[in-house]
């Protein structure tokens, strides 16, 4: 349904691109706290973005 959707602001959706993005917009939302996003594809595909 459209009501489950979200268009993001990105040039393609990789794991790599939504770790990103998903780790700016929590690193935002509480600044002063390292934060870590890890974004799997498969069992032994994922990408991570740290502080």
């Amino acid at each position: 349904p459209k009501g489950d959707v979200v268009l993001l602001p990105l040039a393609a959706i990789t794991a790599e691109l939504l770790a990103g993005y998903l780790h700016g917009r929590i690193a935002a939302r509480f600044p002063g706290v390292k934060v870590s996003v890890r974004v799997a594809e498969t069992c032994n595909s994922s990408a991570e973005f740290s502080d």
